[in-house]
């Protein structure tokens, strides 16, 4: 009689704790984690890379700041292709640049994913 009170006493316990909300499962915390510099790209211009990558971020509601984050998301830049072409008065400049994202846990450096997108303009 003693151990189905204990069984159900555990088995109370067990049911009602929770690790997390059904809105919480599936979402991890991820920190924007930018380079100094990019290769192509001036200061201001990766100041407003960094704020376009924490405001999509932020509209999944996955970021976070401050505390110290073990999971980053790093954009990657590299111009692959640049020309000058002529556009009747003016001369264009028309570049091929592959704009990719990568988010990793810093502690090991464990790549969990990639996406890479060729952009021209």
């Amino acid at each position: 009689m003693k151990w189905i009170g204990v069984y159900l006493l555990f088995f109370n316990w067990a049911v009602t704790s929770f690790a997390q909300t059904v809105n919480d499962v599936g979402k991890i915390a991820l920190s924007v984690s930018m380079p100094l510099t990019i290769e192509g790209l001036d200061g201001t211009q990766v100041a407003r890379l960094d704020t376009k990558i924490k405001q999509i971020v932020t509209a999944s509601g996955l970021v976070t700041s401050g505390a110290k984050i073990n999971f980053t998301i790093e954009p990657t830049f590299a111009i692959t292709e640049s020309k000058v072409v002529e556009g009747g008065i003016a001369k264009i400049n028309a570049t091929k640049v592959e704009f990719g994202m990568v988010i990793k846990q810093v502690d090991s450096n464990i790549i969990f994913s990639t996406v890479a997108k060729q952009i021209t303009g």
